[in-house]
């Protein structure tokens, strides 16, 4: 049952049992300067569609959380209600979508788009998934076709979007 005041609780109970140290190193981790090339590349190729989904490729990443915190990130824009982002680690694609939505469920969104694929699922509101490839070329052809799906899902039309850094708000 849904009991707030349990949920409270909780909250506090955890939180007095938390390494605040370890905490503090974990918000502020130090990252190498491949973080803020990822950066400037997955901005770069941000599309945004009207309605507010916005779409990156983070290309070869050198970790592969990025995709997902460049996703936490795209989520800060004003507007955008869905975010996805792509990139490739070793030898897999990595996916990460976030949503303001409360319609529609990000994890049910991200197994329709990586089914028959690889693997993925997730919540209301985030979201992931990883597919193989067999070589550095299926990555572009990947993108293409997750490109595909996504407007297929949410009933885009190819061609219809506008580079982000083209936006002025």
């Amino acid at each position: 049952a849904n009991d707030p005041q349990a949920d409270k609780d909780a909250y506090y109970e955890l939180i007095s049992q938390a390494d605040n140290v370890k905490m503090h190193q974990i918000v502020n981790a130090r990252v190498p300067p491949a973080y803020f090339h990822a950066l400037i590349y997955a901005v770069e190729n941000a599309t945004i569609h009207e309605g507010g989904y916005l779409f990156s490729d983070v290309g070869r990443m050198e970790f592969p959380e990025l995709a997902a915190e460049m996703a936490d990130i795209f989520m800060r824009l004003r507007k955008v209600e869905w975010v996805l982002c792509l990139g490739a680690y070793k030898d897999a694609a990595y996916l990460s979508m976030r949503t303001r939505s409360s319609v529609l469920s990000a994890g049910t969104v991200m197994k329709e788009l990586v089914r028959d694929l690889g693997a993925g699922g997730g919540h209301a509101a985030m979201a992931g998934g990883r597919i193989p490839l067999a070589n550095a070329s299926d990555y572009d052809g990947l993108r293409r076709e997750i490109a595909t799906r996504l407007r297929g899902i949410f009933g885009l039309t190819a061609g219809a979007d506008t580079q982000l850094l083209s936006v002025v708000d």
